[in-house]
This record gives structure tokens, sequence and C-alpha cells, in this order.
């Protein structure tokens, strides 16, 4: 992504002030914000590390983060210059939510960042705002609270805890309190009290502010898998992995019956365990998680596996060399009949909020219109690649009725499909349940061609 061309473009050592140039970037694309690499380039293992930490928590909580400074500034925080807005949120981002980071270093560098950029009046105005931050986050914190009624004295944290806050700063109406304290749009909030209602909308909304761990696929562990960070997990084919990236990686290393997968991701492919195809297309793999769950779950079978984009293809072919049933295929190459189509398809990702920090912000009614046409086409393009007798499965990650129950009658009405069974998984998981508790959210749905 290049920088602004107002920017400096020279690159600081400081993990702050790396943090910062991001969230510049973030507050001027704002909502319309998309996954991007964070630039480590030039900084040590420590700086990245708080790099990552401060801009990861800024985004996840940009919405809180938002009412509370809002509260100390004259001027709308949205009309805010980009790099006076990124001071301020990645200042209380440290004062807020990283326990471990000293207030008084926090404001220090931010002020000085954004004096060096916008001068000593945006220097002001940031020590002011971020002052007053540092008054209102006291040292306590509490242990335990309810994230479906979080207080108004406290910030909710992600990991169950609480921050202590000298006043109550968040709103009195329960609704509006729980889209400051879990940062979830009030549109959004809103949609979810209408499709699923009230009580079941508190649980999701308070579902997106926790942490999402690594979950392992073990239904298919040959010799089986043992690693002091593996603990139990709800599902009883998943386990969590408790020992960060690195460790997954040598953990994982060699091992093609072992992947990082969500119990909802694989619930899909489980909906369809009783059928025997000789000839599978995964025609949007992304990077192969699915492709690698059916060269498994069906040995027997050739897994023909695409995707439009050229990385995740790329990737893609990567990863079907440890498989030798998966036929990577380029997209525009795709023809003839399958026996199962499998179609995981774009969508709002409503269901994973927890892991997609970013898309909570870009949801509206017209991007949702938008892919669901899309799904749309891509279902008529699957049913054409069946034959008669053939199966299609529907998979998505959306918890919107839109993108799920209702394309799956779509497809029965216009394109004559019998519905053999579906399956919703809702989110589940709190921030202060044990990590075993999570699952993501997905929907699917198989169908015949009669």
């Amino acid at each position: 992504m290049s920088p602004s061309p107002t920017r400096p473009p020279v690159r600081s050592a400081s993990g702050r002030a790396r943090a910062l140039e991001r969230l510049a970037q973030v507050f001027e694309q704002f909502p319309a914000l998309h996954p991007c690499e964070e630039d480590e380039a030039g900084l040590d293992h420590r700086e990245a590390a708080l790099a990552h930490a401060i801009v990861d928590h800024a985004i996840r909580r940009w919405l809180t983060l938002r009412h509370l400074l809002q509260g100390s500034l004259r001027q709308p925080f949205d009309g805010l210059e980009p790099m006076v807005g990124a001071a301020l949120v990645g200042g209380a981002t440290q004062i807020f939510l990283l326990d471990r980071v000293p207030a008084r270093a926090a404001i220090n560098e931010s002020v000085g960042w954004v004096k060096a950029r916008r001068g000593k009046g945006a220097g002001g105005l940031v020590n002011a705002v971020l002052r007053r931050m540092s008054e209102l986050a006291s040292e306590e914190f509490l242990e335990s609270v309810d994230p479906l009624d979080p207080p108004r004295d406290a910030l909710c944290l992600s990991d169950g805890r609480a921050r202590k806050l000298t006043r109550e700063a968040f709103g009195a109406k329960p609704w509006a309190r729980l889209s400051q304290q879990h940062s979830v749009p009030m549109g959004l909030i809103e949609r979810w009290r209408k499709s699923m209602g009230d009580e079941r909308a508190r649980e999701q909304i308070a579902h997106v502010a926790s942490r999402a761990p690594i979950v392992l696929n073990l239904e298919h562990a040959r010799e089986g898998f043992t690693h002091e960070a593996l603990e139990e997990h709800a599902h009883e084919h998943h386990a969590v992995f408790a020992g960060g990236a690195n460790a997954l990686r040598q953990a994982l290393d060699g091992r093609k019956d072992v992947w990082a997968q969500d119990a909802a991701s694989a619930e899909p492919v489980r909906l369809a365990n009783d059928l025997l195809p000789s000839c599978v297309l995964d025609l949007c793999a992304g990077r192969g998680t699915k492709s690698r769950q059916m060269a498994l779950t069906w040995p027997q079978a050739r897994i023909v596996a695409t995707d439009r984009n050229a990385a995740r293809f790329e990737e893609l072919s990567r990863v079907a060399g440890g498989y030798p049933n998966i036929k990577p295929e380029p997209f525009e190459s795709i023809g003839g009949t399958f026996d199962v189509v499998l179609l995981d398809v774009p969508c709002t990702n409503t269901g994973v909020l927890a892991r997609r920090r970013e898309a909570r912000y870009r949801f509206s009614d017209e991007g949702l219109g938008e892919l669901v046409a899309i799904q749309r086409q891509i279902l008529r393009r699957g049913w054409d690649l069946i034959p008669p007798g053939g199966h299609l499965l529907y998979a998505t990650c959306s918890n919107e009725p839109e993108e799920g129950e209702e394309q799956t009658a779509w497809a029965v009405s216009a394109l004559g499909a019998v519905l053999v069974r579906k399956r919703r998984c809702w989110p589940n998981g709190l921030a202060n349940d044990p990590a075993g508790a999570y699952r993501d959210g997905s929907y699917a749905a198989l169908l015949q061609r009669a």
C-alpha cells in the first residue's frame, strides 16, 4: 500500500511510529478497510511485535476508541486530519488496551510523531486529549465482567477482563453501549436484531470482541497428533493450539493430515460425508483448506481446485503439492462435469468478524446486495458443471440469511435444485469463555440435480 503523498516517505525503526504511520492510512480509508500485511521492514522483533499489537487492537476497537476520544474533542473525530487522528487512536490504544505500556511513553511518542509532521498545534491537541484519556483510564482491572451487559465505567478487554475507568464513559442505552464497548456498527446491530432476535444478536455482538484462537482439524490425523501447546476444543475433531504461529509452523512441518481450520469452516464438507464421488471441483478454493479436507475425506476422488485470484491460486498450487489427488487448474480452463462441486463463495464474512477485524466496518446493505448477485452468478456457473444426480455444495461464512437460507431457496426455485440438507453454525464463544468454546460462523447447503 503506497503512503499518502503528504506523508514523509522515511520509515522509522520505532514500533510506535510505524504503527502510527499505518493507522494514518486506516484513518484515510475507514470504513472501507481490507486485509493488509503489516510493514515490519527495519524493525527488530520487539518493535515489530509492538507495532502489530497497536495496529491490531486499534482496528479491532476503532469505534470504542472513537467514542472515548470524541468526549474530549470539540470537532467531529471523523473530520480530523488523518495524522492527528492516527496519533490519537494509537496513543489511546496503548493507554486503554495495552496494559504493559506506560501512558507517559505512549503520549510522548504520539505527540512527538504528529508534531514533527503536522506542527506544534497538532502536537498540542494530541497532548491535551491523550492526557485526558490517561486520566480516564485507571490502573485497576476487573477480572470478570458480563460482556452481554457491559458496565458504563469500565472498558471490556478481549481476554475477559475490563479496565476500570474513573467515570462513566459509555452510553446509558444498552444497544448503543454494546456498539461502543465491542466496536460493532449500529447498522449491523439493528440488522442482527431483526434477523436473529435480541438474545442471539447480543451474543453475536459480544462474540466479535473475543480473541479467535488457532484451531486445528485433527479428524484425519493418521498417526495421532500430540503437542504441549494443544488444548481441548468443544468439537471432538478439533483442538486449540496455544503455542503461537512460529511453534505451529514447526509442529505442522511435513504433516499433510493436520491443518489449521475452525470447526465451523469444516462443517460444509462434513455435510457431504456420505457421498462417494470420483471427481470433485473446488471452484472458489482460496488457499486450499477445504481442498485438502476433501482430499482426505474422499481419497478415491480426483479433486480439481481453482481460484480466480492469482495470489491465492499460487498458494493453492503450493499446498496441493503434498496431496496426490488434488489437481490445481486455472479458472479459465475449468470445464466438463463433476460429481460434486463445492462453492465456498465470497461473502460479507459476518460469521468470522472476530478473525476478520476490518469486515464489520465495511458492511453495508448495498455491498451485501452486490455480493448476493455475485453468489448467484457463481451458483449458476457451478450448477452448469454437475450432471443429473450430481451434487452442489454451497458454503459461506456469513450470518446473513440473504447469503445463506435465501440463496438456497433461490437455487431451488430458479435452478430446480433439490435441497438434500443444510446446516447453520452460529459463532460461539465470548471473551470470558475458554478458548475451546470458540467457533466461527458458517452456513452450508447440499443441493442435488434431479
